[in-house]
């Protein structure tokens, strides 16, 4: 609320001493710049690589975790501990994976200001330009904190800077890349929900077995036991009768 104040009281205050305002839309500008297209896609594609790579892994340590748990029965105590740190070791990897990439200072945001910075540096000098050409005041932009509450078009200065940049009006085939885009995703989601069917299909026979096998050496044990206990009993019996005779 505070800076809608402000803003007002500025506005208020440049109008009175007939200063001139304009405001741009700069996500306008930049939907319209290949360039801009083209990086958005660059670290959208990077982002999901990174996605995936986490959530296997996670998969994996999931995975991982549950089989612990059940064949915890046939380990010994150091083959446990040893079997619990490594566990541990790839859950702090994990975490760590997820810093790197997605953190404060990670993979992510230096793409983008790789990328995207560039590009928005562009449009802050052309608005530059046109300020002092034109003798404006002020510009905002509709994209910041800054709320704009109404915008009358006559001072919509984004057109302007548009041709300023030399940004032929290409949305119809932006439209169209973005639709195409659109289609290859959904056909890569759904060639992924087959694969994941498939992954999960194989998982359960592998989790079937791995209970089979578990229950066969569970069987063998209490086999085994049984076994011992038999001996045990027919030895007692036979001493006792060898001691009644």
């Amino acid at each position: 609320m505070k800076k809608i104040f402000f803003l007002i009281l500025v506005t208020i205050n440049l109008l009175s001493f007939g200063q001139v305002i304009r405001y741009v839309d700069t996500e306008v500008i930049l939907q319209k710049m290949p360039q801009y297209i083209e990086a958005k896609e660059k670290i959208d594609a990077q982002i999901k690589t990174w996605q995936t790579e986490i959530e296997n892994s996670q998969k994996i340590l999931e995975e991982e975790k549950k089989n612990f748990e059940n064949e915890k029965i046939l380990l010994t105590e150091d083959q446990i501990k040893d079997k619990k740190k490594d566990l541990d070791k790839k859950e702090k990897e994990i975490k760590e994976n997820i810093e790197l990439r997605f953190g404060s200072n990670g993979g992510m945001l230096k793409m983008k200001t790789s990328l995207v910075k560039p590009i928005q540096d562009q449009i802050f000098e052309a608005i530059s330009k046109l300020s002092q050409k034109n003798k404006i005041d002020l510009v905002f932009d509709k994209n910041t904190d800054l709320t704009i509450l109404f915008s009358n078009p006559k001072f919509d200065y984004t057109d302007e800077v548009m041709k300023e940049l030399r940004i032929d009006d290409k949305s119809k085939k932006i439209d169209e890349k973005i639709e195409q885009k659109k289609s290859n995703e959904e056909k890569r989601e759904s060639q992924k929900k087959a694969s994941e069917l498939r992954a999960e299909q194989r998982i359960k026979a592998a989790e079937a077995a791995r209970e089979k096998r578990l229950k066969a050496a569970e069987d063998r044990k209490n086999a085994r036991i049984k076994a011992t206990e038999d001996a045990r009993k027919a030895k007692e019996e036979k001493k006792e009768q060898l001691n009644n005779k």
